[in-house]
């Protein structure tokens, strides 16, 4: 199962299916930003194997810069997510997928830092 009501939180035993859903939504992601995107990662705890999760899959996206920003959002928004305006930062920008009742994704994009 994935998802979560709003307001309620519920660990559940790690199951493979959420890296499955993990590659399913990175190929969608990928198409919707490639020419932005520099890395896609599945971070948080469904990503880690055997550990109990609230079953909400979360995406980070690294992005080249901010310019393009406005851009990106409407491509994520046209894909059928949700842009969180309140819950973004200056450094992270929030999406959200799955109804309003029930979240099933968040994907957090900030722009890559190189290691210099």
């Amino acid at each position: 199962m994935i998802g979560l009501k709003r307001g309620y939180v519920e660990l559940q035993e790690y199951t493979d299916e959420w890296h499955k859903l993990y590659k399913v939504e990175e190929r969608v992601l990928k198409n919707l930003t490639q020419d932005h995107f520099i890395d896609i990662q599945h971070i948080g705890s469904t990503s880690v194997e055997g550990l109990k999760a609230k079953p909400i899959i979360d995406i980070l996206i690294g992005v080249r810069n901010f310019n393009d920003l406005e851009v990106i959002i409407e491509k994520l928004r046209h894909g059928g997510y949700i842009y969180r305006l309140n819950a973004s930062t200056k450094e992270r920008i929030l999406f959200v997928k799955g109804s309003e009742e029930e979240r099933t994704h968040h994907i957090h994009i900030v722009q890559w830092m190189d290691e210099e």
